[in-house]
């Protein structure tokens, strides 16, 4: 069975960290050396042939594990394994501190974001990196803390370059570098070398000497195989994101971050309080300068956060009135296209669509009362154009509509099917008001047409049919019988109406 490179390599690392488990001096410290170099050299050759984006950042890494390999060996050589080194020796210090500028590069190269994110970011995983420090600092630093000839390489360096690796850990998963597996591991690596390291420097501070135990020694030798695993995984090259894809400002996990820092210094107060600890001045003087310093941090990123939410409300007010508006223009333009489709676009009366619409409904009711349908047409309309001009028969033409539609009865329908001739259909009319209908739209169209200094003079026919009864008729059949009788009316000689019943 052929197995993966990355399980051959888990099963040679935990056959690693096994042997540092159960052996003992001085066979512990080389199977631990031996672990650590074997995960590294794994990693820097990972990153060598697979190449990861961003590659300098990877490279970063690399060189920053192999600087506390060689850290490691130079304290060895020059200290020995059996000689404890002393604390208040500013080099050691400092050494210890060496891989941590070449990570710190690494990892800002890593955690890359849009200009606003990464401010915000970092500004978050400052306050995290202040609180977990004050933590530090109250329950297991200040009661060890005392100044000393040299100790302040010891004391200043080494936790402030710590601090800065952790704060750019932090960043570095604000901005979504726990959606990457390969990212997400890395970051619990570090989380095992400032574990390792801030162990030694907390052991110094209370005997004196940069010292480890055997949880230490645990984690430093599960460091380097882990540091193998990330170039084997799957994602190693696959492209980082370039984008902010951290969590939101105003998401729930955010908040949460910010409630908890806010505690910190409480919890930190409360246990310097009731623990009756003789504290020195300069321990209680850190305690309060973090705790201010992250309060007023606290404070800035919960006013930036309201001036967030507020410009996101103002961003969509503004959004709901350009929608709103959107949508108004979209209804119009619907009713204007709606309009257009129905409606005759010179004198914006209903077109032969909505007649023959209301024609088929009319006829088709199961009871119909009675109703009469009015053709009519104008008389010389061909002459007037020809003689004055299309605008003037266009003139003509509104003017004859609003006519027609003060002398249609209310519950009338009147339409322009196309030229000079129009149609009224008026449910429930009898032959008496049909006739009285017809009478009074060719008195009306009789009168003159007065166009700036032109006075125009035509005349109307119109041919009408009333029905009643329950005769079955199509909207067609309906006009062209219609049709009919305004012949008659033109055939007499124009300027009258015909009436004609359409019975069963």
């Amino acid at each position: 069975m052929v197995r993966s490179p990355l399980a051959l390599y888990l099963a040679a690392a935990v056959a690693l960290l096994v042997g540092v488990i159960v052996t003992r001096e001085p066979v512990q410290p080389v199977v631990s050396v031996l672990s650590v170099l074997f995960g590294t050299t794994v990693f820097t050759v990972s990153v060598a042939r697979r190449r990861p984006q961003p590659l300098s950042a990877w490279w970063l890494v690399a060189a920053s594990a192999w600087s506390l390999i060689a850290v490691a060996f130079a304290m060895t050589a020059v200290y020995r394994f059996e000689e404890d080194v002393n604390i208040t020796a500013a080099v050691p210090a400092l050494l210890l501190a060496v891989p941590y500028p070449v990570l710190a590069v690494g990892l800002a190269r890593l955690a890359r974001a849009n200009a606003r994110a990464a401010r915000i970011d970092t500004f978050d995983a400052t306050m995290v990196a202040l609180a977990c420090f004050l933590l530090l600092w109250v329950f297991a630093i200040q009661d060890r803390f005392v100044v000393g000839p040299g100790l302040a390489g010891a004391i200043v360096v080494l936790p402030a370059s710590g601090l800065v690796v952790f704060a750019l850990a932090v960043r570095l998963a604000l901005s979504g570098g726990l959606r990457d597996p390969a990212v997400a591991l890395l970051i619990l690596v570090v989380a095992l070398l400032l574990t390792v390291t801030l162990g030694v420097f907390v052991l110094g501070l209370g005997s004196g000497a940069l010292r480890g135990n055997e949880m230490t020694t645990v984690l430093w030798s599960a460091y380097g195989p882990l540091l193998g695993a990330i170039g084997l995984l799957p994602s190693f090259t696959r492209p980082r994101q370039t984008t902010d894809v951290g969590t939101s400002d105003l998401s729930t996990a955010r908040l949460v971050l910010f409630s908890v820092i806010v505690l910190v210094p409480l919890v930190a107060w409360g246990y310097d309080a009731f623990s009756g600890q003789d504290l020195s001045p300069t321990a209680v003087a850190v305690s309060l300068a973090v705790s201010a310093g992250l309060l007023v941090m606290l404070v800035i990123r919960l006013a930036l956060l309201a001036r967030l939410a507020q410009r996101r409300a103002d961003d969509l007010r503004v959004r709901t009135a350009e929608l709103a508006t959107a949508v108004s223009e979209q209804a119009a333009l619907h009713d204007q296209l709606r309009f257009q489709a129905t409606h005759d676009p010179l004198t914006g009366l209903p077109n032969r669509t909505v007649l023959t619409d209301r024609l088929t409904v009319w006829l088709e009711r199961r009871e119909r009362a009675a109703g009469a349908v009015l053709m009519i047409d104008l008389d010389g309309f061909k002459h007037v154009n020809d003689t004055c001009g299309h605008g003037v028969g266009d003139d003509l033409l509104v003017q004859v509509s609003r006519r027609l539609t003060t002398a249609a009865p209310e519950q009338a329908t009147l339409a322009r099917l196309g030229g000079d001739e129009f149609v009224m259909l008026i449910p429930g009319a009898d032959r008496a008001a049909a006739t009285r209908t017809a009478d009074r739209v060719v008195d009306s169209l009789r009168e003159p047409y007065v166009f700036d200094s032109q006075r125009v003079r035509i005349s109307a026919s119109v041919g009408a049919l009333v029905i009643s009864g329950d005769r079955a008729i199509t909207s067609t059949e309906l006009l062209r019988d219609v049709d009919a009788a305004l012949y008659e009316a033109k055939k007499a000689g124009g300027d009258r109406a015909v009436v004609r019943e359409l019975r069963r």
